[in-house]
């Protein structure tokens, strides 16, 4: 599943709470570059890129975490 939200936090910001919130289920970190962060577990898949725009875009690609995406999201929200 595809989601996207848009969020004023920096993107090393989103980036960071992306990997403390998802670690936090046992999902480790894959792959990463300066947008990205992949994370895996045996039930599937958490990938967060940002968009450098100042109204930054964060799209989260995910199989198997749509919950877990969907409260990320809303943290996010909350934060920024």
């Amino acid at each position: 599943m595809r989601y996207a939200t848009k969020s004023s936090l920096s993107k090393d910001e989103i980036l960071d709470r992306a990997e403390e919130f998802f670690k936090k289920d046992g999902l480790v970190v894959t792959d990463g570059s300066l947008c990205r962060v992949c994370l895996e577990k045996d039930g599937g898949f958490v990938t967060v890129q940002v968009t450098e725009h100042d109204d930054r875009e964060v799209i989260i690609m995910t199989e198997g975490y749509d919950v877990k995406v969907k409260a990320f999201m809303k943290m996010l929200s909350k934060e920024g």
